[in-house]
């Protein structure tokens, strides 16, 4: 197949969306018809449109380069860019397969990881310098569309496997682990285990006032990464201020439902409650074993942003404890720590494979026209 290259602009007339269209405008003009900025839903409805068909757009801001089509009566603000066709032999949804890779690689700004964190860029001076490659038959002042309408099927159902890996990740980012344990156990209840009335800092331990406080003391806050000092360092043994060291810690807010063994002597933010052994249980729980099967009694009664994990939510979780067997019961550390042990291998293969899925679902498939 033979493929001619030529300015997006020969093809198009891109133009920038209207910088007044924000939601103070919408809230002023209150009407049907969507106006688009970055984001995929439209950012407020108004009583006029711009335009009436269906478009290519591109996002100028944000995720640069990512690019969408618009159908119906609509606007866009500055935002967010449309592409308007200066010929009828041309399919959209080819455009937008062939074009969005090169556009990304255009994208000027804060690349992001896994779609996380991103604050590109891609101009309309940028857009405006774009190449596009067309299928041509012996005609070239012709496109051919079958050819191209044969390509965006083919894009489509790449996008259709991709959208399934990054719905997958999804699901198995959430999933947990249901990991037998061996022999005879006895179960023992949250508060039984754990001095519940150990409490926490106050809404006044703030990143402000550790800023004040500057020390070699780290203070976590309610992530779901364990190595992450979300709060930074805070000076020891401050009046009021209340430390811990070896211990469980229970996010309830933010990551809810996150249980941490943590060593050494740290502080916590007011999101995050210390889980203290009781002194009968000292030497005989592996804690790193109770985090694992704390988490999964945890997930299965639901809780969320809207389902906070306070002490009275957990206390009544059973924790089943393996023991030896014979008429004295006692905690079998051995077995504790060989299933902490499946457990956490299990979820770092799970961590490697969401990893891998990532990876795949967010891969920029290029479009390479050769003849």
């Amino acid at each position: 197949m033979k493929y001619k290259k030529l300015p997006l602009t020969e093809v198009f007339d891109p133009k920038r969306g209207e910088a007044k269209y924000t939601k103070a405008f919408g809230s002023k003009n209150s009407g049907e018809f969507p106006v688009y900025s970055a984001a995929i839903e439209p950012l407020t409805y108004i009583n006029t449109y711009d335009y009436d068909g269906t478009y290519l757009t591109w996002n100028t801001n944000g995720f640069g380069g990512y690019i969408s089509i618009l159908t119906g009566k609509f606007s866009i603000n500055g935002d967010r860019g449309i592409l308007i066709p200066l010929r009828e032999d041309v399919d959209l949804y080819y455009v937008a397969h062939t074009l969005q890779g090169d556009l990304r690689k255009l994208a000027k700004g804060r690349i992001g990881d896994n779609g996380k964190n991103e604050f590109t860029k891609v101009s309309l001076d940028t857009i405006k310098k774009a190449l596009v490659a067309f299928p041509v038959g012996s005609d070239e002042a012709k496109f051919d569309i079958e050819v191209q309408q044969k390509i965006a099927k083919d894009f489509r159902k790449i996008n259709e496997l991709k959208n399934y890996i990054a719905s997958q990740s999804k699901e198995l980012q959430t999933s947990k682990f249901d990991i037998a344990i061996p022999g005879e156990v006895i179960t023992v209840n949250v508060d039984d285990l754990f001095d519940l009335t150990q409490s926490t800092n106050s809404s006044n331990f703030t990143k402000k006032y550790v800023n004040q406080h500057p020390g070699d003391i780290p203070v976590f806050s309610a992530s779901n990464n364990e190595d992450l000092v979300g709060y930074g360092y805070v000076a020891d043994n401050l009046p009021g201020i209340r430390y811990f060291e070896d211990t469980l810690t229970w996010n309830i807010d933010g990551s809810v439902g996150r249980a941490i063994y943590r060593t050494g002597r740290f502080s916590l933010s007011e999101k995050v409650i210390p889980l203290v052994l009781n002194e009968a249980w000292k030497d005989l729980v592996d804690l790193e074993y109770v985090k694992f099967i704390l988490e999964e009694r945890a997930a299965e009664r639901g809780f969320g942003y809207s389902n906070k994990a306070g002490k009275s939510r957990i206390s009544d979780i059973e924790i089943p404890i393996p023991v030896n067997s014979g008429e004295d019961k006692t905690p079998n550390l051995e077995t504790q720590r060989n299933v902490a042990d499946s457990f956490r291998r299990a979820y770092e293969l799970k961590d490697e494979v969401v990893e891998e899925f990532n990876k795949l679902a967010h891969r920029e498939i290029s479009f390479s026209a050769s003849n």
